[in-house]
């Protein structure tokens, strides 16, 4: 007959939340997917951690994702075809989440992001959106000040609440 196996308690919430806060953002995600209970802490800690976020694409082949705790901010690079990479990210910090800078290209190619169907999401509390990138577009002055009117009405018709930032938007000839 076998001896009886020891079971070890469940570790107290502080004490695990205290070991997450040492962890990396790529640790912490990971250590997310061990149980529903370490979810909803890790998602507690970056609700609290992480208010803006910066995905920048120029260049990028590898993913790699850093967090600025005393700032706040999480900072992310990754190639410009890792859709669903990328809203994975913004979907943990949906909630919390006040500043997002990102390229426009991200935001062209939303429609390639896979969706779970059938679950209605928590509206973001996103509130102002800098959109920077490169845009071809020939012709007079007046066409250029007409698309940055139309992508500010497009995304205000989305979610009216949201202040769009658009001058970082450079032209090519």
């Amino acid at each position: 007959m076998r001896p009886p196996r020891r079971i070890l308690p469940n570790l107290p919430d502080v004490f695990l939340r205290r070991m997450f806060q040492c962890l990396t953002y790529r640790e912490l995600c990971k250590a997310e997917c061990v149980c529903r209970r370490w979810q909803n802490i890790v998602l507690m800690l970056m609700r609290r951690n992480i208010h803006e976020i910066t995905i920048e694409q120029f260049g990028a082949s590898t993913i790699s994702a850093e967090q600025l705790v005393p700032l706040r901010r999480l900072t992310v690079t990754c190639p410009t075809n890792a859709f669903d990479f990328q809203a994975g990210i913004i979907r943990r910090s949906r909630l919390t989440l006040v500043r997002l800078t990102t390229d426009i290209q991200f935001l062209s190619n939303l429609q390639y992001v896979s969706k779970k169907s059938g679950k209605r999401r928590k509206k973001p509390f996103i509130k102002k959106l800098e959109i920077a990138g490169q845009c071809t577009l020939r012709g007079l002055q007046f066409l250029q000040n007409k698309a940055h009117i139309e992508l500010q009405k497009r995304l205000n018709i989305a979610v009216p609440e949201l202040e769009v930032d658009c001058e970082d938007i450079y032209y090519c000839w």
